[in-house]
């Protein structure tokens, strides 16, 4: 396992759970949950004017921002937050709920 290369390692992209940008956090937690993977891809179309655009993961031009995990998850309960009205773009600036407009 140690030998193994990363393309062999990781998953690709069309087998990744993925969200927007402007999808509420609780709609990330959702995907997640539903299709019981541990993490959601955040991607966002290069060139979307108002970024409500996906571009499919396999077309060119797609960009990952980040990553929504379990451990985003946790935190979020931690916090006593629900996701709601944060969104994934909020979250991954690091804005709660209350300095989310």
């Amino acid at each position: 396992a140690a030998h193994k290369k990363v393309k062999r390692a990781m998953k690709t992209r069309d087998n990744m759970c993925i969200c927007k940008l402007s999808d509420k956090l609780i709609d990330a937690y959702r995907v997640m949950c539903e299709s019981r993977q541990n993490c959601v891809l955040v991607v966002e179309g290069l060139g979307d004017v108002d970024g409500e655009t996906l571009v499919s993961p396999d077309q060119q031009g797609s960009h990952i921002h980040g990553v929504i995990t379990a451990a985003d998850a946790l935190r979020t309960f931690s916090e006593c937050q629900n996701g709601v009205h944060t969104t994934v773009a909020g979250w991954l600036r690091g804005l709660t709920a209350e300095e989310h407009p």
